[in-house]
């Protein structure tokens, strides 16, 4: 791609209105993912792309489409930067995930286009099967990658949260997806009667949904044993150092010293202690279940823990 095109790209009057949805929406969905964490800004978020899914091709159609992947792109590599982080040599995955993560921004709108344009369905319909349907398919191609579907964002929301256990996490992309989409359809035509039947078809599955969700929280079954009082150890440890057998010494110090303050802010000591499975070096070490530590042992691990 030369310069000269991207300038044409970019720069075409008839293309302007598609250039600010495509990345003002790359932009609002940035938002309502970490850090930012805008949660509940995700139910208005996905109105840009919206937009464009109601718009007609430009007379070049090759330049609507690589518009709209361009903004995909730079959306993933918002989203997922902190992929570049751990080791430089990752940044090249993360341009590369990107690029691939990208083209699901043009399959949505297009597959949305195609059913509302080819077998009449509202855009109520058409955005959430499109949308799902796409977070479905990039959480199996390719061995999957499911992070940051628009559900995702609603995790504070713990209510709505529980129909998950019935369509799981891109069923909860689907809701919000339909609710934006109804809203749209509000603002863009109100007064009509199709309008009216979607804001109440969207009402009534995000009422169902909450109203599941309540139930759901009201009713959570009590545990049939007792619970296991964890203590959960983890470490910020160098990438380079987790493949360098010379520092199983450094690696299993740090450890061991963060068990030993985790116990010592514990006024009982735990059934289970866990480390990440990476940070053990050694080869896979049997224990008898009916062993225990002497309590003079963990007294006195705990004693020296303290004086250094």
């Amino acid at each position: 791609m030369n310069r000269s095109f991207v300038q044409r790209l970019f720069h075409d009057r008839s293309l302007r209105g598609e250039t600010v949805a495509a990345f003002g929406g790359a932009g609002t969905m940035f938002l309502i993912q970490p850090p930012c964490d805008v949660w509940f800004f995700a139910w208005l978020a996905p109105l840009p792309w919206l937009w464009l899914i109601t718009r007609k091709t430009s007379h070049v159609p090759q330049k609507f489409w690589l518009l709209i992947w361009s903004a995909g792109f730079i959306h993933w590599l918002a989203t997922i930067h902190w992929l570049r982080l751990p080791h430089p040599a990752t940044s090249l995955g993360w341009v590369c995930l990107s690029a691939y993560l990208a083209f699901y921004l043009p399959a949505f709108i297009w597959s949305a286009r195609l059913l509302m344009r080819r077998w009449g369905w509202p855009l109520v319909a058409a955005a959430p099967i499109a949308w799902v349907a796409c977070e479905q398919l990039r959480g199996v191609l390719f061995g999957g990658f499911t992070f940051a579907m628009l559900g995702h964002s609603q995790w504070r929301w713990t209510t709505l949260l529980q129909s998950a256990d019935i369509a799981g996490a891109i069923g909860v992309s689907g809701i919000v997806m339909l609710v934006a989409a109804a809203l749209f359809c509000s603002i863009s035509s109100w007064r009509t009667k199709e309008t009216v039947r979607d804001v109440v078809l969207a009402a009534g599955i995000l009422g169902a949904s909450i109203f599941y969700g309540h139930w759901r929280l009201t009713t959570i079954p009590e545990p049939r044993v007792a619970p296991l009082e964890t203590l959960l150890v983890q470490g910020s440890i160098d990438t380079e150092l987790k493949h360098d057998p010379n520092a199983f010494q450094k690696v299993t110090q740090q450890y061991d010293e963060l068990t030993r303050s985790g116990l010592l802010e514990r006024p009982t000591l735990p059934d289970l202690i866990l480390w990440p499975e990476t940070m053990w070096r050694l080869g896979l070490l049997e224990i008898d279940p009916n062993e225990r530590l002497p309590a003079s042992v963990v007294t006195a691990m705990l004693t020296k823990s303290e004086l250094t």
